[in-house]
């Protein structure tokens, strides 16, 4: 089974290197977000306007980590399945 790398599924997100830290490309093309998944237990923070503006709610960067994460996880759980078999 070939998987497609997260790079191509994700090309507006990125890790940072830093424990849960990603970057998220602006829509806009103007700069990217940083989210941090560790803030709000787990929920993760964006310092976009948007999301500071409405409470830190889950705006479309946390949205875009999220559906990184899960797709990363479920490659991961894919991978380790094709190992054992």
């Amino acid at each position: 089974m070939r998987l497609t790398p997260l790079k191509h599924l994700f090309p507006d997100v990125s890790e940072s290197g830093d424990r849960l830290i990603y970057f998220v490309k602006s829509r806009s093309g103007d700069g990217e977000w940083r989210v941090d998944k560790e803030r709000r237990h787990g929920m993760g923070e964006c310092e976009c306007p948007a999301s500071q503006k409405g409470g830190n709610h889950e705006c479309f960067h946390i949205k875009r980590v999220n559906a990184f994460m899960a797709c990363q996880r479920a490659q991961q759980i894919m991978l380790a399945t094709l190992k054992n078999s």
